[in-house]
Formats: C-alpha cells, sequence, structure tokens
C-alpha cells in the first residue's frame, strides 16, 4: 500500500504552492492520488522530482492499460477528440467524418471508461 503522508522536512514545505497545484491533477482518480502522495513522501517535498516521477508512474501503470483495453474505433475517436483546441463536437465529427448518431455510441463508451467528459452540451474534451 501506497503512503499518503508526505515527509516534511520545514513548515515552509508544508505551505509548497506546487504541493497545492498537484493535488488536482489526480482528478479524483484514487490510484493517481495514492501516486502522488507516494512520490512527494518520496522525494521529501513537492518538486519537478515529484512531477516527473508521477507522470511516468501513470503513463506506465495506468494510461497505457486503459489505451490498450480500448478497441481501434475508440482510439480513432480519442484521438479526434484530441485534435480541436475548442473541444466542439462538430469538429470531431468532420475530423472523423462521421454524423452525430455515428459518432455517440464511441462518445458514451469513451465518457462511461472516464477517459472524455461530455458534460457540456456539444463538446467533448478528455478528462486527463
Amino acid at each position: 500500500m501506497l503512503c499518503l503522508a508526505p515527509r516534511w522536512n520545514s513548515k515552509e514545505q508544508q505551505k509548497a504552492p506546487g504541493l497545492e497545484q498537484g493535488v488536482t491533477w489526480h482528478k479524483g482518480f484514487a490510484f493517481a492520488f495514492q501516486v502522488l502522495g507516494y512520490f512527494a513522501w518520496q522525494h521529501g517535498a513537492f518538486g519537478q522530482g515529484v512531477i516527473d516521477d508521477y507522470r511516468q508512474c501513470l503513463d506506465g501503470c495506468a494510461y497505457e492499460k486503459t489505451w490498450s483495453k480500448l478497441s481501434a474505433g475508440d482510439r480513432r475517436v480519442a484521438l479526434a477528440i484530441a485534435q480541436p483546441e475548442n473541444g466542439k463536437a462538430s469538429d470531431v465529427r468532420r475530423i472523423l467524418g462521421m454524423e452525430t448518431n455515428q459518432l455517440n455510441p464511441y462518445r458514451s463508451r469513451l465518457i462511461k471508461k472516464g477517459i472524455v467528459d461530455g458534460g457540456a452540451r456539444a463538446h467533448i474534451c478528455h478528462l486527463a
């Protein structure tokens, strides 16, 4: 089990502004929060080393696993969603050459898997 309590050396480190930002990175995923806490504890302070280790661990442990379980169609749609900066579903459909009824099943699956957010009307964006 990963330790969640960082090993602080001083009161100043407890107030590190980077830690507050880092805590928001986990986006509600318990595993990511545990990884962040573990590396903050290992390093004794929140800094670039924590960020680098955190990203590397999540890439290898979580993101690659999630990506490998997606169908070819889901991967194609996930890549297309990442392209437009405005997140408009119409732009994603244009990139894919799909109609709304063709995109919706992929969108629904990717939302259920926690990969994209479809909460805003007519917009789709990646969560992480």
